[in-house]
């Protein structure tokens, strides 16, 4: 006996709509907003500011821009998940300190 979702995955050729949707692959802004939140949360000696949400969600274009100028503690956590979020491998990642330094 097959089930609503068994046919789904039969008719559509093997890949169920739902599942992939689900992949956080397919939204790496997302992705990128997530490990953000992440390593500020379980960062020991982190302690939140009103400007952190204004800082994760900014953060979200990363994945589709090719050089980003930010804060030293969030070019950090882009430094970290490069290799784990797609669009971010190449990224140039830059800090205000890096900016006034070449001036």
């Amino acid at each position: 006996m097959s089930s609503a979702g068994d046919f789904m995955v039969k008719r559509r050729g093997g890949v169920n709509p739902l599942r992939a949707r689900r992949n956080l692959d397919n939204y790496p802004a997302i992705k990128t907003i997530l490990y953000s939140e992440y390593y500020r949360i379980f960062e020991p000696n982190w302690k939140p500011r009103p400007q952190e949400i204004t800082d994760t969600y900014i953060i979200a274009a990363a994945p589709y821009v090719d050089i980003v100028i930010t804060e030293r503690y969030q070019a950090e956590i882009l430094r970290k998940i490069r290799n784990r979020v797609a669009g971010l491998a190449k990224l140039d990642i830059a800090t205000l300190r890096d900016i006034r330094m070449s001036s």
